[in-house]
Formats: C-alpha cells, structure tokens, sequence
C-alpha cells in the first residue's frame, strides 16, 4: 500500500517480478507515476481504493498494463473479504480491452462461479475465502474452488 519509490526500488532489486500496488486516487498520482518510472507499466498491478459512486480514474491506464478491482472499504486498502460489484468489473474490463483485469473482493468456492460468470473476469486474486486462517490456504477450499470453476465454464 503506497509504497515510496525507493521501497519499490528495493523490492524490485531484491528480485520480485510484480508488484500488486494498492493506492488512493485522489491523493497519490505523483507517487504512482514513480512507480511505472521505477519498474514499468508491465510489472505494476495498480489497486485504485475506490468507492463505488466515484468514476475509475482513466488518467491512470498509461501507468500500468494491468489492474486489480477490489471491494471498496474506507477504513481499509483491500483484503475486505467482502464481494463487490461484478458488473462494474465487466464494464472496466469491456471498455478498456487492451488491459489485464483482475477481479478480487469475496471470492471462494461459494462464489467463484456467479462472479466469473456475471463479471467476466479472466483473472482473479483470492485470499480469506480459500484460507483456513489469515495467510493458510486451505487445500479442500482450493479444490473446490477449481471444481467450482471448472463447473462454471
């Protein structure tokens, strides 16, 4: 979340390939324009912190090849847990093509079937939903989860 320059200088020397880099659009486009001077538009995936009414800030495409939409929480930067707005997902990703789409917010065995179906999404993140407890996959949730996606096709 936020990092500075030199942070992402530092992880990128240390040998890490992407950097899912979460954000606030209103505050922070100097600090994201770094970003894509540091490591390049395609090892960044940008996560706008974004509530739902507010429009997706367009002026950060040229920055980064692929984008991350989570659920929108005030108090914090990703990691809600909670499912968000599918149809928003397929909109960004229907007007904008030429760019990764990666769908994040209440995803598990549960939900991944409606969400890919009703979003469209060809790429997503998954954390609590297939965790047993914060930062421990689960194998059984994992295996559902590609059955579930696999009856989804």
């Amino acid at each position: 979340v936020r990092p500075s320059a030199g942070e992402l200088r530092v992880a990128s020397s240390a040998g890490f390939d992407l950097f899912q880099l979460h954000f606030d659009p209103g505050e922070d486009q100097a600090l994201v324009a770094s970003w894509e001077e540091v490591v390049g538009t395609d090892r960044i995936w940008l996560v706008p912190h974004l509530p739902p009414e507010e429009p997706f800030p367009e002026q950060f495409l040229p920055l980064a090849d692929t984008f991350l939409i989570d659920t929108f929480r005030k108090d914090a930067f990703g990691g809600t847990g909670e499912t968000g707005d599918w149809g928003r997902f397929r909109r960004l990703r229907s007007a904008h093509p030429e760019k990764h789409w990666v769908l994040s917010g209440g995803l598990g065995p549960e939900t991944i079937a409606e969400a890919l179906s009703q979003s469209g999404a060809r790429m997503v993140d998954l954390s609590s939903g297939v965790e047993r407890m914060p930062g421990v996959k689960d194998p059984a949730k994992l295996k559902a989860l590609a059955a579930a996606m696999d009856r989804g096709r």
